[in-house]
């Protein structure tokens, strides 16, 4: 029976990279691995995709906003 190889990297040291990624204010996009070394290189999501999602979100919440001002609108009772 073979041995098996030396596991270079653990879960923990992946986990610290993102956790460091995310804290220094960065958006990760994958992780990639060197099975040989053992080198963990955390791949950053370019400026404009993080941008764009963020304009995104941003049109989204303001059309939840106006459609939940013309469900108000529209239920509640009208005085004369």
């Amino acid at each position: 029976m073979s041995h098996r190889s030396v596991n270079r990297f653990n879960a923990r040291e992946v986990a610290r990279a993102v956790k460091a990624a995310r804290l220094a204010g960065e958006q990760p996009d994958r992780v990639e691995i060197d099975p040989a070394t053992g080198t963990i290189s955390v791949i950053l999501a370019r400026a404009d995709s993080v941008e764009s999602a963020a304009g995104a979100k941003a049109w989204d919440e303001a059309t939840a906003a106006i459609e939940r001002k013309s469900k108000v609108s529209k239920s509640a009772p009208t005085r004369r």
